[in-house]
């Protein structure tokens, strides 16, 4: 003879079964909810990337610069008249080594910006100082009426020849080349490659 059943209170579910809307342990997730999976930073909104307008201009101010720098001691050399670099003093060598030091690191960092490497910027701020070394230094080391630094940069923005117009063109955009190298802007834009790759885990 068997107790009859009680009756269960309204909400209440028997023993042993879950109540509505809850899942057993070891169920699987509602529908929509997946785990997150991936590589850190996974699922989070890509940072803003940085304008390039900062380091493009650095690196086409930079080209500028290694132009007229390369192109100094070249017309410098093909008025030689048949004297070799041996025959110079050492003041003038010096000169020509500086400036085509320089003319290279500007290069060689003007290419690497556009390849969005962060050690562009610091190569054309070293190019930068070298050219503007390459033009203030002649009045320091040459002898005689050079020696004059005011005569000396009269004669530089005179434009009256390659030699002056080139040097004013170096002396203008190394200084440039430098400041923009430095700014906070370009190392963003440029460190910025190595940010979304390492955001995407690669």
């Amino acid at each position: 003879m068997g107790y009859p059943q009680q009756p269960q209170p309204y909400g209440q579910q028997p023993y042993g079964q879950q109540p509505y809307g809850q899942q057993p342990y070891g169920q699987q997730q509602p529908y929509g909810q997946q785990p997150a999976y991936g590589p850190p930073g996974a699922g989070y909104p890509p940072a803003p990337s940085a304008s390039p307008a900062v380091a493009i201009i650095a690196a086409i101010l930079g080209l500028v610069a290694a132009a007229a720098l390369i192109v100094l001691p070249i017309d410098f050399m093909s008025g030689l008249d048949g004297a070799s670099l041996g025959d110079l003093p050492g003041e003038y060598l010096t000169v020509l080594i500086v400036q085509g030091l320089g003319g290279i690191v500007l290069l060689i960092g003007a290419i690497i910006v556009f390849a969005r490497k962060s050690a562009g910027a610091i190569l054309l701020a070293i190019g930068g100082v070298l050219g503007i070394v390459a033009v203030l230094l002649p009045p320091m080391i040459f002898p005689g009426p050079l020696a004059d630094f005011g005569a000396y940069m009269e004669a530089v923005f005179e434009f009256d020849g390659a030699q002056s117009t080139f040097t004013a063109i170096a002396l203008i955009a190394s200084p440039l080349t430098l400041l923009f190298s430095l700014l906070p802007p370009t190392f963003k834009y440029l460190k910025g490659n190595k940010a979304s790759f390492d955001q995407q885990g690669w």
